[in-house]
């Protein structure tokens, strides 16, 4: 299909699109069946899972399929900047001669950051996995806060900084910076340097433009910087969330449930804001 299409910018912008609509179909899917809610406690942070496969799946499949739904999270604001480094580059073609970049070319440039901060995050998220001494930290605090029995299930992922010892001295502090703070600061100021760039190349034509363009041009700027800071605003809660509760070790309990609220929201306002500027 994407060779199909006798148009370059046609064909590299269908890229993006389907890789965003493959990552919120799994992302939502895993989320359904995995189920999974969040806690601070005591400078603890836990991920209890609760859907159908945390119940049958043998313990190191959940591992696997929990730390992909982390890494597939972080993706939700990992990859906003490869659309405005495709438009950038559409826009720059006196730029190191980007008119003449071939397909796989343009690719390569909007994704390089990307796929960077995904290996970054990879690297990180096994350090949700806890000990068996830590996990029953986990397993603990996840009964006393939803008030389950001994003889239920339970599944929990998480990190801390008050049990460092029993969790082969990893530290959620470490783990904040890697997996959250840097990706996010990352995705977001190249996002905004872009859309900067990309304004400024709009008005530096020198050409008198009509009304209708003109209207074009800010119905294009208002769909980019929706299409970002609309999901920015719904991530930077959970993110405060996750901060605050580190650095504070702070005891949060069923407040989490905001967090919980707000991260799962953001694929589906992905999807609303695309389909509404499509």
């Amino acid at each position: 299909m994407l060779r199909s299409s006798k148009n370059l910018m046609d064909r590299v912008y269908r890229v993006p699109m389907y890789i965003c609509a493959i990552h919120g179909a799994i992302l939502t899917l895993l989320i359904a069946l995995l189920n999974f809610v969040h806690i601070f406690r005591d400078g603890t942070f836990v991920a209890p899972m609760f859907g159908p496969l945390a119940w049958i799946l043998p313990k190191v499949l959940c591992n696997v399929l929990f730390e992909v739904a982390l890494v597939f999270t972080v993706m939700m604001w990992i990859l906003i900047p490869s659309h405005s480094t495709l438009q950038f580059i559409a826009l720059s073609r006196r730029v190191a001669n980007s008119y003449t970049w071939s397909f796989e070319k343009r690719l390569l440039a909007a994704f390089t950051i990307p796929i960077a901060c995904t290996l970054c995050v990879a690297c990180f998220a096994p350090g949700f996995l806890p000990t068996p001494a830590f996990e029953q930290v986990l397993e603990r605090f996840t009964r006393e806060v939803f008030a389950l029995g001994q003889q239920q299930h339970v599944v929990a992922y998480g990190s801390t900084v008050s049990y460092v010892g029993i969790n082969s001295g990893r530290s959620l502090v470490d783990i904040l910076i890697g997996l959250a703070i840097v990706p996010y600061f990352v995705s977001y100021g190249l996002f905004m340097i872009l859309a900067i760039l990309i304004r400024r190349r709009l008005r530096a034509f020198g050409v008198s433009l009509s009304a209708r363009t003109l209207k074009m041009q800010r119905g294009f700027h208002v769909m980019q910087l929706l299409q970002g800071l609309l999901p920015l605003a719904i991530i930077s809660i959970p993110l405060i969330f996750f901060i605050i509760g580190t650095l504070l070790q702070l005891r949060l309990d069923l407040a989490t449930l905001v967090f919980t609220a707000f991260l799962w929201a953001c694929p589906g306002v992905q999807v609303c804001e695309k389909k509404k500027n499509k």
